[in-house]
């Protein structure tokens, strides 16, 4: 299970994995591992979570409105399924360390680089 949250712990995540596929978003410098919707978890304590998208509306990037950590992202998959994006900086780092990373260029080529 991996569990994570915000930096004032307003936004909570847990999800159910089996293989983590982590890619770096440069500007946000997060570290992202994807699940779908069904393996995730959300919860929002007192403080509502605000939402950012742009160009053709397809990730909703979710942002906690208490502390400003940018915990997770739903993205819509070309088959039509949510895809959830958890940002993995805000985990214990116990629970990231032994994990491989596949380095994911999503400025340029989409393509992964390893």
């Amino acid at each position: 299970m991996f569990q994570e949250q915000c930096h004032c712990g307003n936004v909570q995540l847990i999800a159910q994995y089996q293989n983590i596929d982590r890619s770096i978003y440069h500007k946000l410098g997060a570290l992202w591992a994807y699940f779908t919707e069904d393996e995730t978890q959300v919860t929002v304590g007192k403080h509502p979570i605000k939402r950012y998208s742009w160009d053709k509306k397809e990730i909703d990037f979710h942002h906690c409105t208490h502390c400003g950590c940018t915990p997770h992202y739903i993205s819509t998959t070309q088959d039509g399924k949510k895809r959830v994006a958890i940002n993995a900086r805000m985990a214990p780092i116990e629970q990231t360390e032994n994990i491989p990373v596949r380095l994911f260029d999503g400025a340029k080529s989409w393509q992964y680089l390893n």
